[in-house]
């Protein structure tokens, strides 16, 4: 283990248990709308012959934050393997997948992906007529520094209900092999969170965990993620002001 992660996990344990914990005292008005429950189902299809095929669904969840509205829809970020299809024998078999999102009001929406960059775990989604009832995550302008507290909104294990969403609070820690790393609470369904700073502003993403410590979350780095919310948003807003010209002379 290198001298940088070994002072970085001496770091986190200085906070694991004050901090990497569920908060009752964050203000009302902290940006909890912005949050959106992402759920998956893949349908792996495989034919034997003429006429006989077999089905079956494989369910998933995880979290996203809403980064932009538009007359249309809503975008909205996760975690690239939120987005994924199966992996390993199953990649084999034909598969379709059908994303959808949920916000606090339980109002469900069926979304398609517009970009993901593996790279940094990180997937831009559009739930078309998604326009009420949530807000947009501010993206913060400068990263986190090191020990300065956050805050994450997310559903683990797919603790969602109507207006009810956990927010924990934790700090960040530092960078490791590229990787942001926060003392923060965090486990299955955590996925593709969002990690605010006081401010209630976008200064990370939860994308993964330490196997056996779900009190370490790793994050993609925040000038990537930064990069990768701003140009797959130019991209968006480009398109939507672009049309087939005898479309256009219609409006």
């Amino acid at each position: 283990m290198s001298r940088v992660m070994v002072s970085t996990l001496a770091f986190v344990m200085l906070f694991t248990f004050s901090c990497g914990t569920m908060n009752s005292s964050i203000k009302n008005d902290f940006p909890r709308e912005g949050f959106a429950f992402i759920s998956k189902t893949v349908q792996l299809k495989r034919c034997f012959g003429e006429g006989k095929c077999a089905t079956m669904d494989l369910r998933s969840s995880g979290s996203g934050y809403v980064v932009r509205l538009s007359n249309e829809g809503a975008y909205i970020v996760t975690a690239a393997h939120v987005c994924d299809g199966e992996k390993g024998l199953l990649e084999s078999v034909e598969q379709t997948i059908h994303m959808r999102v949920s916000t606090l009001s339980l109002k469900k929406y069926d979304a398609i992906v517009l970009k993901k960059d593996p790279s940094i775990d990180a997937c831009l989604l559009f739930a078309e007529g998604l326009t009420e009832g949530v807000e947009v995550i501010p993206l913060a302008m400068e990263p986190p520094k090191r020990g300065e507290k956050v805050y994450n909104i997310a559903a683990p294990l797919g603790m969602f209900d109507y207006d009810m969403v956990p927010v924990f609070e934790g700090r960040y820690a530092g960078e490791e092999d590229g990787q942001d790393v926060y003392a923060l609470s965090a486990t299955f369904g955590s996925s593709g969170s969002m990690i605010l700073n006081s401010k209630g502003e976008l200064v990370g993403m939860v994308h993964s965990v330490l196997v056996k410590f779900r009190n370490i979350a790793i994050s993609s780095p925040y000038e990537e993620l930064m990069e990768f919310i701003r140009s797959g948003l130019s991209k968006a807003e480009l398109a939507e002001w672009v049309c087939i010209p005898d479309e256009c002379n219609k409006n």
